[in-house]
């Protein structure tokens, strides 16, 4: 299960009077395909638009030791339209995180911030802003399992606070 809170966009490229957010898990390679995979939408309002929105998602089960992998793929578009083919120019950035790597954080909410980005339309204007979100990935896991993996992820936090400030 994936839970995405989009948070804000800051730092947009242009004066966008909109802006969707479209999200989707695919698997890697499979971005361009018609296939829809898990399509959501969500629109706000603004040149620093503040979505503050939570979008969940029934995943396959994807740990770092899988050979396989999906990918959460964000892109925000300027909603006066969104037609990927003939106006890329309503395309505002995006970012793409591997379900591997945020199988580590089993559980554990993330609060992350990612410079947006310009990976499956290269035809657009470059991207500028940040994108904020949280992000909450949960395996599979018996209860016992997940309560044993956040000690074992606040014991080594713990550590590396003390380590750096003895150092």
């Amino acid at each position: 299960h994936l839970s995405v809170t989009i948070r804000r966009a800051e730092g947009l490229r242009g004066t966008p009077e909109g802006v969707v957010a479209c999200l989707r898990v695919t698997k890697p390679g499979r971005f361009n395909s018609d296939e829809p995979s898990f399509i959501e939408t969500k629109a706000c309002s603004g040149v620093n638009p503040v979505f503050d929105q939570t979008l969940s998602f029934t995943t396959p089960e994807i740990r770092r030791e899988s050979e396989d992998d999906h990918i959460l793929q964000i892109v925000l578009w300027n909603n006066e339209g969104i037609d990927r083919e003939k106006d890329l120019k309503t395309f505002l950035g995006e970012i793409m995180l591997s379900l591997k790597a945020l199988s580590d954080w089993d559980a554990i909410p993330v609060d992350q911030q990612f410079d947006l980005r310009q990976v499956n339309f290269a035809t657009a204007p470059a991207p500028t802003g940040k994108l904020f979100v949280e992000l909450k990935y949960q395996l599979h896991r018996t209860r016992k399992e997940r309560e044993t993996r956040v000690r074992e992820k606040l014991s080594a936090s713990v550590i590396r606070s003390a380590t750096q400030a003895a150092a």
